[in-house]
């Protein structure tokens, strides 16, 4: 039997993934793949987030907590100063081939 697109993407993960790794879920959603995922990866490990759906757009989480106000300003501000830095970082060499 075939298993689902979803269920089959979760065996991968959960023999790819594991406790301290740093992963991306870049289509967040409902969130119920970033709670796999930061199960997956334990305390010791990092998800990062990213999606553009409107439910989503703006809201941002630290340690499960919802942010907002300053706190959420402050790691908006953090974490675009830091893809900008990185996105540069990436992308450099290839500007020079």
């Amino acid at each position: 039997m075939l298993l689902s697109a979803v269920d089959f993407s979760h065996s991968l993960l959960k023999e790819t993934v594991c406790k301290g790794d740093l992963v991306i879920d870049a289509t967040v959603g409902n969130g119920s793949d970033t709670v796999l995922l930061a199960t997956l990866v334990g305390p010791t490990g990092k998800v990062i987030g990213f999606d553009v759906q409107k439910q989503g757009v703006g809201r941002s989480w630290l340690d499960g907590k919802e942010l907002e106000g300053d706190a959420l300003t402050k790691a908006l501000e953090t974490a675009y100063a830091r893809f900008i830095n990185d996105t540069y970082w990436l992308l450099m060499p290839a500007k020079m081939l």
